[in-house]
Formats: structure tokens, C-alpha cells, sequence
């Protein structure tokens, strides 16, 4: 079973104590089943890079982890007063394909790109 695949040498937000990674964690369900752990993690040095591991549950497949690194570009809320909403990561935002890496538009016309959790749905159904 994978432990390691986290020290991956890159600079993460810690939590206030410093020395651990400040993760948001997700259960991501197939039907009614979790069937996905997602960690999202941003980087220290540069917010707009974050990484995403998905680890399957499925015990046959629980040695696999997909870790997606990305650059992201920041989203302003210019109205907001609560600027912590973009460094709070237990605060959901949505993020549509504009404000993505761009990896989306690079399918040509008629193409479409598949999201992540439908690739895991067809990994693991």
C-alpha cells in the first residue's frame, strides 16, 4: 500500500502547527459507495500550484494513487470583503474551465476532455 506518495520534494502549505500539510480531503462516491480519496493540497511558494491525489479503495486497486499536479489561475472576488475565502481550502469554490491550466482547451473540436472522476468511474467500474 502507497504512504509515501505525498513527499513528493515540492514546498505545501502547512498547518498552523507548522510541520504538517494542510490537505482538504474528500470521499468521492460511486453510486452510493465511496470509492475515491481525494487530498488537495496548495503550495507554499506559489498558491496557484496544487496538487491533487486520487487513491482508489477498492482493496484490489488500493496501490494505485493518480497525484495531478496543476497550475491554476487565481480567482478575484473583486466584491468580497472576506479575502480569506481564497486561502481557506474548507471553503468550496468552483472552478469552471476558464480559470483552469487550459489543459481542457487543448482538445480539438468535436473532442471532449474527460473529468477526472469519469476516468476513475471507468478505472474502477
Amino acid at each position: 500500500m502507497p504512504r509515501n506518495f505525498r513527499k513528493d520534494g515540492y514546498n505545501w502549505k502547512k498547518k498552523k502547527d507548522g510541520k504538517d500539510i494542510k490537505e482538504a480531503h474528500e470521499h468521492l462516491k460511486v453510486g452510493d459507495k465511496d470509492r475515491i480519496h481525494v487530498y488537495y493540497a496548495h503550495g507554499e511558494d506559489n498558491s496557484t500550484f496544487v496538487r491533487r491525489c486520487y487513491w482508489l479503495l477498492d482493496k484490489s486497486l488500493e496501490q494505485i494513487v493518480l497525484v495531478h499536479y496543476r497550475e491554476t489561475k487565481e480567482v478575484s472576488l473583486a466584491t468580497h470583503s472576506n479575502s480569506s475565502l481564497l486561502t481557506d481550502q474548507s471553503t468550496p469554490l468552483l472552478v469552471t474551465e476558464e480559470f483552469d491550466s487550459g489543459i481542457a482547451n487543448t482538445y480539438s473540436e468535436g473532442e471532449r476532455s474527460l473529468g477526472d472522476v469519469e476516468i476513475f468511474q471507468r478505472l474502477i467500474m
